[in-house]
């Protein structure tokens, strides 16, 4: 890898990004972040099974709908009426 300080900038800021993404998902956070990143590698997989088969994917089968279920948990009506405020933004900056 260079010892370039803008390409060591930008992998900081990358890696920045990637925790605050990670701190973002409210379980399974690794198994989500891996099914992201086969996702960003096989944008042109056409099916779940396909992205686990990817080798960024690092876990079994069965956790790309573990995954994918813990990520979309329903709020309760409460938090979803909160979720859905004006001027409520979900994602930062």
């Amino acid at each position: 890898m260079p010892n370039d300080p803008a390409t060591t900038a930008r992998l900081a800021q990358l890696e920045q990004f990637r925790q605050e993404l990670y701190q973002l998902f409210p379980a399974r956070r690794d198994a989500v972040l891996d099914l992201l990143d086969a996702l960003c590698s096989s944008p042109h997989a056409r099916s779940v099974v396909e992205l686990s088969l990817n080798p960024l994917f690092r876990r079994e089968y069965c956790s790309v709908y573990d995954a994918i279920a813990n990520l979309f948990q329903a709020s309760s009506p409460e938090q979803a009426a909160a979720e859905r405020a004006p001027g409520t933004n979900a994602w930062p900056g």
